[in-house]
């Protein structure tokens, strides 16, 4: 069985409203979720959107994924 873990899509809030850099990531994370649900593999978890920037550790002997986004870690 394989599941899926997702992190990012934050939004480019450098580029201007009207930008295609401006939502990207939205797009790029909407395009990837629908793959995942058209290829029959689960989202377990996700932490998407935003502004933020995020670092992940993914832990794979207990498949763990670690997501940090500002001061705070949250786990999937």
């Amino acid at each position: 069985m394989i599941i899926a873990k997702l992190a990012g899509g934050a939004s480019n809030t450098f580029a201007d409203d009207n930008s295609l850099l401006r939502h990207l990531g939205k797009r790029t994370m909407l395009h990837v979720v629908g793959i995942l649900v058209d290829e029959g593999i689960d989202i377990y978890g996700m932490h998407v959107g935003g502004s933020a920037g995020r670092s992940v550790v993914f832990d794979l002997t207990s498949g763990q994924l670690e997501v940090r986004v500002g001061g705070e870690m949250i786990v999937i």
